[in-house]
């Protein structure tokens, strides 16, 4: 489900991206052409960044397995991208973070949906957070 955070945030990342030579957009091959998967690539690399923005409801950020299935097959490198909060702050995860959680089974997973279930005290030690927008949009296209 795409939230106005997550519309203002493929906004910013669209016009970052502009000014340094890059192309975002809603990855066509997601499931359910979900607008969560953006792809950000150049004439050298491409990249896939899933996110997600933090259910206050229920409190945690539902990570589809399925979805991620379809990333991790694509061959691209790839991360998560947590949004919290109604400002600019979020967590960036790389891969391996993400896949050493699942590993060592420290996200739940519900049996029905097929969604890891986050909460804010699930997430790493390592993940990476951001006050705002532009610092990680610094980050992941100098990567």
């Amino acid at each position: 489900m795409k939230t106005a955070k997550l519309g203002r945030f493929e906004d910013a990342l669209r016009h970052y991206c502009v000014k340094c030579g890059h192309i975002s957009r809603s990855w066509s091959l997601a499931l359910h052409k979900s607008q969560n998967v953006i792809e950000i690539r150049d004439s050298k690399s491409r990249e896939l960044v899933y996110v997600k923005d933090y259910s206050h409801d229920d409190g945690f950020w539902g990570l589809n397995e399925p979805q991620l299935n379809v990333i991790r097959q694509s061959g691209f490198k790839w991360c998560v991208v947590l949004l919290l909060g109604s400002s600019e702050e979020s967590f960036l995860l790389d891969s391996q973070q993400v896949e050493a959680a699942i590993a060592s089974r420290q996200w739940s997973v519900g049996k029905r949906d097929k969604d890891y279930k986050l909460h804010k005290t699930d997430l790493p030690s390592t993940a990476t957070r951001y006050a705002a927008f532009g610092d990680l949009f610094a980050h992941l296209l100098a990567t």
